[in-house]
């Protein structure tokens, strides 16, 4: 056997074992023992990962209140509504899919738990928290198989340990980002000691190689593979696709891994399997595992699918139909899709504004991010230039060990090309671009993977002391630590606040206060106020209503949506309403020509005509017209909260 041969773990031509009791040996097998030393410092990433958790928990409740993002209270609220038995609605009033339904679900058992919104909050952080930490761990499994410790424990540390990207431990979203982050790791393992798992290709007949007998535990491991491989590679496969299917749930985008996963697995199926020569064994059995990972996701997301399409008239949630509807609505704006001036938002909202964001982000506010920013398109393109490289060279660094086609940085950069070419080419618009890099959460590990494919080994082969690779160790953890606390301490002092319940004050205690038990409300970034004021408030943005509110918004008829709902106060930031005046609506800026009028039965009759562009409409421009319709009135109450203006809708 070739040297090349024996690195890519005892295989001979094609992939096939070597050896019987290679043929049957565990498919989940290390390559290296674990030192102590190793699960020290990954015990060392867990560990401060929860201890970050543990001062968010057990800190302020305001604090950690206003640190998830308030997306994360839409979760919040469903799950309570279905843990009451209520079905799936955040308002308790319209049905609504705007969710990821794994995370979701995990959220129902926390709300099974307590009604208390404060405790809520603490158990679902702690869950966050709990996930986050073990995310690096899955991680560093998935990759060490192929990476020894040297090519997976910096991976682990730099992906869970930064405090603005990946994880975002500093601003913990709340949202699904650290179960997806568990999950994606959890099935880039199997995928790559599945694709890799050795099975026998000898007739039971055989002698040995050496012209002998075989031996009775390969006689016996013999026996116990008469079962016909196709079946075998199907059972294996279906179980792994139980997992993809997870992972779909975690976040529904991720069907993309799902394509990169069935692609990728068909090349190696059909490069390795199979007995040499013998084509169509190896067709046979890549169909065969092509449809076992295919019907396990199926199995476990398919009917979420099923009911979303079904209840929902899609089969993915509102809330990601809303962002596509925007980026629809700016191809639109903008001429088409192969307009040039399309073209050349594409250009500098994926590919220069956004890369950029994210290192700045990464880096912090230090002198380099602010140089890079200001560097354009010229950095942009050294950036990505610089990202790609670096892929490309970690994954010939694994080359080393075996087939790229079986390889589990090979499937997470396939699935990030997937992703983030969908997501810059297609999908991203630049709103809220900072709290947003968590859509790109697949492209951080993959970054961190590829650096410690290349960046480790290299070091460990100029390291030849073991005190001295310690003390490496040791010094590289430190560094990320110390980033990562002081992106806590700043992110946190800005949050700083006095304990107390926030459902008892700002804005949720006033509503409490002030407004009617049964009152319906209506807002944007509906989330905490849903949540903390303890009454029902109807989605004004699109993320957790139906499919009736995205046609609204579609149409730019949400004013006309709002008069037909039972919605009765109204409730903005003030920064949001601009010059709209309830009393003089018809002098709001950005009126399109066909509303016109003025005092009511004065100058004339209100005609209300959509939008001349499709997508969101300005808050002044529904203002108006839904203050223009003769059967409405609206009127502002005074005394909100400073930052706050509350309207009551009456109606005649």
């Amino acid at each position: 056997m070739t040297a090349r041969a024996q690195s890519r773990g005892g295989e001979g031509r094609r992939g096939h074992a070597t050896s019987l009791s290679d043929a049957v040996s565990d498919p989940l097998r290390e390559v290296t023992r674990v030192s102590p030393l190793e699960c020290v410092a990954i015990s060392l990433v867990v560990l401060v990962i929860l201890c970050v958790g543990a001062l968010a928990v057990a800190g302020s409740e305001e604090r950690l209140a206003f640190l998830l993002y308030d997306d994360a209270y839409y979760y919040l609220g469903v799950a309570g509504h279905l843990a009451a038995g209520e079905g799936s609605t955040f308002d308790g009033v319209n049905p609504t899919n705007g969710y990821h339904p794994l995370w979701c679900g995990l959220l129902v058992l926390v709300m099974s738990m307590t009604r208390d919104p404060g405790t809520a909050v603490r158990l679902a952080a702690a869950l966050w928290f709990l996930l986050a930490a073990s995310a690096p761990l899955l991680l560093w499994w998935a990759l060490r198989r192929r990476g020894s410790a040297a090519g997976a424990l910096p991976a682990a540390a730099l992906f869970g340990l930064q405090p603005f990207v990946a994880l975002s431990l500093a601003r913990p979203n709340g949202l699904e980002t650290p179960l997806l982050a568990l999950l994606l790791a959890l099935f880039l393992g199997l995928f790559e000691r599945a694709a890799n798992h050795r099975w026998q290709v000898h007739k039971p007949s055989e002698r040995d190689g050496h012209g002998g007998e075989p031996s009775a535990r390969d006689a016996a491991a013999m026996s116990d593979l008469c079962t016909p491989p196709v079946v075998k590679v199907f059972l294996l496969w279906a179980a792994v696709g139980l997992v993809l299917g997870a992972v779909i749930l975690a976040r529904l985008d991720a069907g993309l891994l799902a394509v990169a996963a069935a692609v990728l697995l068909a090349w190696h199926g059909v490069t390795t399997w199979g007995q040499p020569g013998d084509r169509g064994a190896a067709v046979g059995a890549t169909l065969s595992a092509v449809a076992g990972l295919t019907l396990g996701a199926l199995v476990v997301a398919g009917p979420v699918l099923a009911w979303n399409e079904a209840r929902f008239g899609a089969p993915m949630p509102v809330s990601g139909r809303v962002v596509a509807m925007s980026a629809a609505a700016q191809r639109s704006e903008l001429g088409g899709a192969l307009s040039l001036a399309h073209l050349k938002r594409r250009v500098g909202e994926g590919l220069v504004r956004l890369p950029l964001r994210a290192a700045r982000t990464a880096l912090g506010e230090t002198g380099l991010s602010r140089r890079l920013w200001k560097s354009g398109m010229a950095g942009a393109a050294l950036l990505l230039l610089a990202c790609a490289g670096l892929v490309v060279r970690a994954l010939r660094v694994r080359r080393l060990h075996g087939r790229l086609s079986g390889d589990a940085l090979m499937l997470l950069a396939a699935y990030c090309v997937l992703h983030a070419g969908i997501y810059m080419a297609w999908l991203w618009t630049g709103g809220e671009a900072r709290y947003r890099l968590y859509y790109f959460m697949p492209e951080f590990m993959l970054l961190a993977a590829a650096a410690s494919a290349v960046a480790g080994p290299w070091l460990m082969k100029r390291l030849a002391s073991t005190d001295v690779r310690t003390v490496a160790m040791a010094l590289g953890f430190f560094l990320l630590t110390f980033h990562l606390s002081r992106g806590v301490s700043d992110t946190w002092r800005l949050y700083a606040a006095p304990a107390g319940a926030v459902a008892q004050s700002h804005v949720y205690g006033w509503i409490r206060r002030t407004l009617p038990p049964d009152a319906v409300l209506g807002a944007r970034d509906a989330g905490k106020l849903g949540f903390f004021s303890g009454r029902p408030v109807v989605n004004l943005d699109g993320l957790a209503n139906d499919q009736r509110f995205l046609a609204a918004l579609r149409d730019s008829t949400v004013s006309d949506y709002i008069a037909a709902s039972p919605i009765q106060y109204l409730l903005f930031g003030r920064p949001w309403v601009g010059e709209f005046d309830p009393a003089r609506p018809w002098a709001t800026p950005g009126l399109p020509p066909g509303v016109r009028g003025g005092a009511r039965g004065v100058e004339g009759d209100v005609t209300v005509t959509k939008a001349v562009l499709p997508g969101q409409e300005d808050l002044p421009v529904t203002l108006a017209r839904l203050a223009l319709r003769p059967e409405i009135t609206l009127r502002e109450i005074p005394g909100a909260p400073d930052g706050w203006v509350v309207y009551r809708i009456l109606r005649r």
